[in-house]
């Protein structure tokens, strides 16, 4: 820079952007924010009077709102229930305020957290919707509590679903903690599990997580099970109901501790860990995390 005839440098600090990572004090989520002393108003929901409701409003929307003739105004009722549940968690327990300091704390902004939330669950539920009313059906899902609808074949292939999604959830998982850790950081701003983790993801981060596994199931629905609606549906249902409850605060499985500690467990069903990923475990070390409350 010129000045009087003088060279002076430049101060970087003048032209230097805001940091995206900038730390957020407050937003609209503040009515889900607790300090330490304070409880939630409807606290004597949690635990397993809301883990009960969860289970219960998944099944609901699988085979009431999604099972019948209202064609997609049932789409729409399973979603706005599943939303209700999802703001429900905030007046139940702490969890998702202290989630929200670690996301503030990151940079995400509540009306941001808010958004990718409503996205990821909205198509979810629109995923599910096309599963059961496009690709099987209220008849195949009635058949689907039908003991007489089960076969060796039809349990292996379903042994075989699963099997299959947790190896394409531990390469995506892994990819994401290794490769992609900036896409991953939201996500892994909960430090405190509970029900509404389920969609506080990057949509990127989303489809790798849930959407690979799905992608999986079709693949094989189409090129491996001759379209057998019984094996699709009831893999697809039981990884729903077990994602939507491995970040439960009541049952306490293996993901709800590998966000608690941020470790390298990179499994959903079972606990399987490998040693040579620590090293290469790249989300903690960008993650920050929130000032504690006095």
């Amino acid at each position: 820079m010129v000045l009087n005839g003088t060279i002076r440098p430049i101060d970087l600090s003048m032209t230097k952007k805001t940091s995206p990572t900038m730390a957020i004090e407050s937003g609209v989520l503040d009515c889900v924010v607790y300090a330490p002393d304070e409880t939630p108003p409807l606290a004597c929901l949690a635990g397993f009077p809301y883990f009960v409701l969860t289970v219960a409003s998944i099944q609901v929307g699988h085979f009431v709102f999604l099972n019948n003739d209202m064609g997609f105004a049932g789409c729409l009722l399973y979603a706005l229930t599943y939303m209700c549940v999802v703001a429900l968690d905030g007046l139940v327990n702490p969890s998702l305020g202290k989630n929200v300091r670690t996301l503030r704390a990151n940079g995400f902004s509540d009306r941001y957290t808010l958004q990718m939330m409503l996205f990821n669950l909205l198509s979810n539920v629109l995923m599910t919707w096309l599963v059961f009313q496009k690709f099987s059906g209220p008849k195949a899902v009635n058949a689907t509590l039908d003991l007489a609808s089960y076969s060796v074949f039809t349990v292996a292939a379903i042994a075989a679903n699963l099997a299959m999604t947790e190896v394409v959830f531990y390469f995506a998982h892994k990819c994401l903690h290794e490769v992609l850790p900036h896409i991953h950081l939201m996500h892994h701003c909960v430090f405190a599990p509970t029900h509404s983790s389920n969609f506080i993801f990057d949509p990127i981060d989303f489809a790798f997580e849930l959407g690979l596994p799905t992608v999986a199931l079709f693949v094989t629905h189409f090129g491996l099970w001759q379209e057998d609606h019984i094996v699709l549906l009831v893999s697809y249902m039981f990884i729903q109901t077990f994602y939507a409850l491995d970040h439960s605060d009541f049952l306490k499985l293996y993901h709800f501790h590998h966000h608690t500690r941020l470790d390298d467990v990179y499994t959903v069903y079972i606990k399987y860990r490998n040693p040579t990923n620590t090293k290469r475990e790249a989300v903690r070390k960008i993650i920050k995390r929130s000032t504690k409350v006095a």
